[in-house]
Protein backbone atom coordinates (compact mmCIF):
# COMPACT_ATOMS: atom_id res chain seq x y z
CA UNK A 1 0.00 0.00 0.00
CA UNK A 2 1.30 3.91 -0.70
CA UNK A 3 0.63 6.34 1.21
CA UNK A 4 2.09 8.96 -0.79
CA UNK A 5 0.48 11.79 -1.99
CA UNK A 6 -2.68 11.48 -4.26
CA UNK A 7 -2.71 13.81 -7.79
CA UNK A 8 -6.70 14.54 -8.46
CA UNK A 9 -7.40 16.47 -11.74
CA UNK A 10 -10.74 18.47 -11.71
CA UNK A 11 -12.32 19.68 -14.92
CA UNK A 12 -14.65 22.31 -14.72
CA UNK A 13 -16.75 23.51 -17.42
CA UNK A 14 -16.16 27.13 -18.55
CA UNK A 15 -13.27 27.43 -16.50
CA UNK A 16 -10.44 28.83 -17.43
CA UNK A 17 -13.24 31.66 -18.67
CA UNK A 18 -13.36 31.62 -22.61
CA UNK A 19 -13.88 35.74 -23.71
CA UNK A 20 -17.18 36.25 -25.25
CA UNK A 21 -16.35 38.71 -28.14
CA UNK A 22 -18.10 42.35 -28.43
CA UNK A 23 -21.32 42.44 -30.54
CA UNK A 24 -22.42 45.66 -32.65
CA UNK A 25 -26.01 45.90 -33.14
CA UNK A 26 -27.16 48.20 -36.25
CA UNK A 27 -30.25 50.13 -35.34
CA UNK A 28 -32.56 48.22 -38.00
CA UNK A 29 -35.01 51.77 -37.89
CA UNK A 30 -34.90 54.13 -40.90
CA UNK A 31 -31.30 54.02 -42.61
CA UNK A 32 -29.20 56.78 -43.35
CA UNK A 33 -30.01 59.45 -46.42
CA UNK A 34 -26.79 61.22 -47.77
CA UNK A 35 -28.27 64.22 -49.92
CA UNK A 36 -25.04 65.06 -52.74
CA UNK A 37 -23.14 68.22 -51.57
CA UNK A 38 -24.32 67.87 -47.69
CA UNK A 39 -21.25 69.57 -46.30
CA UNK A 40 -22.01 67.71 -42.88
CA UNK A 41 -22.75 64.55 -44.68
CA UNK A 42 -25.06 62.16 -42.92
CA UNK A 43 -24.74 60.00 -39.58
CA UNK A 44 -24.83 56.38 -40.93
CA UNK A 45 -25.99 54.97 -37.59
CA UNK A 46 -27.29 56.81 -34.39
CA UNK A 47 -28.36 54.04 -32.73
CA UNK A 48 -26.20 51.34 -33.22
CA UNK A 49 -25.75 49.48 -30.03
CA UNK A 50 -21.96 47.80 -28.93
CA UNK A 51 -21.78 45.75 -26.11
CA UNK A 52 -19.36 43.56 -24.48
CA UNK A 53 -20.45 40.53 -21.89
CA UNK A 54 -17.05 40.38 -20.00
CA UNK A 55 -14.67 43.32 -21.12
CA UNK A 56 -15.70 46.77 -19.93
CA UNK A 57 -13.34 48.11 -22.64
CA UNK A 58 -12.62 48.04 -26.23
CA UNK A 59 -9.29 48.39 -28.12
CA UNK A 60 -10.03 49.36 -31.86
CA UNK A 61 -12.92 49.41 -34.26
CA UNK A 62 -13.26 49.13 -37.95
CA UNK A 63 -15.93 50.77 -40.26
CA UNK A 64 -15.90 50.17 -43.63
CA UNK A 65 -17.48 50.98 -47.01
CA UNK A 66 -17.95 47.95 -48.47
CA UNK A 67 -18.79 49.24 -51.99
CA UNK A 68 -16.57 52.07 -52.52
CA UNK A 69 -17.64 53.74 -55.48
CA UNK A 70 -16.06 57.26 -55.77
CA UNK A 71 -12.33 56.07 -54.58
CA UNK A 72 -11.04 59.23 -53.13
CA UNK A 73 -13.87 60.99 -53.25
CA UNK A 74 -16.56 59.17 -50.34
CA UNK A 75 -15.40 59.92 -46.37
CA UNK A 76 -16.16 58.65 -43.19
CA UNK A 77 -16.07 60.92 -40.27
CA UNK A 78 -16.26 60.44 -36.71
CA UNK A 79 -16.22 62.64 -33.47
CA UNK A 80 -13.69 61.37 -30.73
CA UNK A 81 -14.00 63.91 -28.35
CA UNK A 82 -12.18 63.42 -25.28
CA UNK A 83 -12.35 59.44 -25.05
CA UNK A 84 -8.70 58.98 -26.23
CA UNK A 85 -10.00 57.10 -29.26
CA UNK A 86 -7.50 58.17 -32.20
CA UNK A 87 -9.16 58.05 -35.82
CA UNK A 88 -7.51 56.87 -39.42
CA UNK A 89 -9.43 57.08 -42.57
CA UNK A 90 -7.87 55.76 -45.61
CA UNK A 91 -10.19 57.34 -48.81
CA UNK A 92 -8.36 54.60 -51.30
CA UNK A 93 -9.86 51.95 -49.25
CA UNK A 94 -12.79 53.05 -47.64
CA UNK A 95 -11.89 52.41 -44.03
CA UNK A 96 -11.68 54.00 -40.85
CA UNK A 97 -9.59 52.88 -38.31
CA UNK A 98 -10.30 53.79 -34.73
CA UNK A 99 -7.84 52.29 -31.64
CA UNK A 100 -7.32 53.07 -28.02
CA UNK A 101 -8.45 51.39 -24.61
CA UNK A 102 -11.93 53.04 -24.27
CA UNK A 103 -14.86 52.15 -22.60
CA UNK A 104 -17.60 50.11 -24.50
CA UNK A 105 -20.08 53.00 -23.79
CA UNK A 106 -17.13 55.05 -25.39
CA UNK A 107 -16.79 53.28 -28.31
CA UNK A 108 -20.34 53.04 -28.89
CA UNK A 109 -20.84 57.22 -28.32
CA UNK A 110 -17.73 57.47 -31.36
CA UNK A 111 -19.37 54.69 -33.71
CA UNK A 112 -22.60 56.50 -33.18
CA UNK A 113 -21.28 59.89 -34.94
CA UNK A 114 -19.83 57.83 -37.97
CA UNK A 115 -20.59 60.44 -41.15
CA UNK A 116 -20.92 59.45 -44.34
CA UNK A 117 -20.14 62.24 -47.25
CA UNK A 118 -19.13 62.29 -51.10
CA UNK A 119 -17.33 64.52 -52.53
CA UNK A 120 -18.13 62.95 -56.80
CA UNK A 121 -19.99 64.98 -58.95
CA UNK A 122 -21.61 61.80 -59.62
CA UNK A 123 -22.07 59.89 -56.34
CA UNK A 124 -24.43 57.35 -58.10
CA UNK A 125 -22.76 56.83 -61.08
CA UNK A 126 -25.51 57.82 -62.98
CA UNK A 127 -28.05 56.13 -60.43
CA UNK A 128 -26.45 52.74 -60.97
CA UNK A 129 -25.16 52.52 -57.26
CA UNK A 130 -27.79 54.74 -54.73
CA UNK A 131 -26.53 53.13 -51.69
CA UNK A 132 -23.52 52.33 -49.91
CA UNK A 133 -23.42 49.40 -47.35
CA UNK A 134 -21.21 50.54 -44.59
CA UNK A 135 -19.78 47.42 -41.65
CA UNK A 136 -19.23 47.89 -38.35
CA UNK A 137 -16.72 45.62 -36.23
CA UNK A 138 -14.85 45.85 -32.65
CA UNK A 139 -12.32 44.62 -30.97
CA UNK A 140 -11.66 44.00 -27.06
CA UNK A 141 -7.93 42.94 -27.37
CA UNK A 142 -9.15 39.28 -28.14
CA UNK A 143 -12.05 38.77 -30.42
CA UNK A 144 -13.43 40.66 -33.05
CA UNK A 145 -16.75 41.08 -33.34
CA UNK A 146 -19.25 39.78 -35.73
CA UNK A 147 -19.48 42.29 -39.17
CA UNK A 148 -22.45 44.41 -38.92
CA UNK A 149 -24.08 46.28 -41.81
CA UNK A 150 -25.95 48.82 -42.61
CA UNK A 151 -26.63 51.18 -45.65
CA UNK A 152 -26.71 54.97 -46.60
CA UNK A 153 -28.89 55.69 -49.46
CA UNK A 154 -27.22 58.63 -51.80
CA UNK A 155 -29.79 61.09 -53.42
CA UNK A 156 -28.49 62.52 -56.58
CA UNK A 157 -28.88 66.21 -57.19
CA UNK A 158 -29.36 68.04 -60.58
CA UNK A 159 -26.13 69.76 -60.65
CA UNK A 160 -27.30 73.41 -62.77
CA UNK A 161 -25.38 73.64 -65.93
CA UNK A 162 -21.69 76.10 -66.21
CA UNK A 163 -21.23 78.47 -68.66
CA UNK A 164 -18.42 77.53 -70.63
CA UNK A 165 -17.14 80.66 -72.87
CA UNK A 166 -15.22 78.71 -75.39
CA UNK A 167 -14.27 82.18 -77.72
CA UNK A 168 -12.60 84.12 -75.16
CA UNK A 169 -15.36 86.58 -74.98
Amino acid sequence: LNNGPATVTVNLPGFPPTNQPPVVTPDGGEGAVYVENNPNGAIVDAGLLVTDADNANLVSATVKIDNLVNVGQEFLTVDTGETGIVAAYNQNTGVLTLTGVASVADYQEVLRSVAYSNASDDPTLGDTQAARNISFTVNDGTADSIVAVTSVDILASNDPPIAVDDFGI
